[in-house]
């Protein structure tokens, strides 16, 4: 446990010190996955969603900015989840991981 002093030192230089993150609501793995989400996100309510994929570029967060999305979906392997993730956290809406 880091002093107080240590804290505000830390601070001043402007590291994080904390942050919170939310984890992945579900994950639906299976073939066919992909038909399944419009009908999947319409019951929860998701009016504008972003699919992510790990071939997504730096514009990513800022188109998802644009066009007011309000889920984000990743489809394929670690690399897209990552994206998606970084997405919903620069973005701040929730995030759905196939």
């Amino acid at each position: 446990m880091w002093s107080k002093s240590k804290l505000n030192e830390l601070n001043a230089k402007g590291i994080m010190l904390s942050f919170s993150f939310q984890a992945t609501r579900s994950v639906l793995a299976e073939v066919g996955a992909t038909a399944k989400i419009g009908e999947i996100l319409t019951a929860r309510g998701c009016q504008r969603m972003a699919f992510v994929t790990d071939k997504m570029t730096r514009n990513t967060v800022d188109q998802a900015r644009a066009e007011n999305v309000d889920y984000v979906a990743s489809v394929g392997g670690g690399s897209a989840h990552d994206m998606a993730q970084l997405v919903v956290t620069l973005r701040k809406v929730p995030w759905q991981s196939v």
